[in-house]
């Protein structure tokens, strides 16, 4: 499955000269992860699989309630393997991958989705854009 997930605040850190200050921001990441189901499962029970594994491993780190979260499908296939690239920098373990983003950073968003979607969801690698 390819699923996009937002709503999450994350706890982070604010530099300024010698002092730390914590932070909570909103991100979102876009995730390719196999689920175990039926052959002929569809996206309403996958959806439901893949809200229940995001929780179970994203609900210590944001405050704000899964609940809240938005978890939406954007692909699905029945069958196949992870491709290689889920052994990177990123990736949780061979079963899922995922590329987060600041909320707020439209342009972040685009870039994650489209490097999410050539590296994790077909196995490519992602190529660098020319600058605009």
């Amino acid at each position: 499955m390819f699923v996009n997930v937002e709503g999450l605040r994350v706890r982070g850190r604010l530099l300024l000269r010698f002092f730390t200050l914590p932070s909570w921001k909103r991100y979102g990441f876009y995730a390719v992860m196999l689920v175990a189901a039926d052959e002929e499962s569809k996206p309403p029970l996958l959806l439901t699989l893949a809200r229940e594994a995001l929780v179970a491993e994203f609900a210590p780190i944001s405050p704000t309630p899964a609940p809240s979260w938005r978890i939406t499908i954007v692909d699905w296939r029945k069958v196949g393997a992870a491709p290689p690239q889920f052994q990177q920098p990123g990736c949780i373990d061979a079963e899922w991958g995922a590329a987060w983003y600041e909320s707020a950073d439209e342009k972040a968003k685009q870039q994650r989705y489209r490097l999410t979607k050539l590296r994790l969801w077909k196995g490519q690698r992602a190529k660098q854009r020319s600058p605009e």
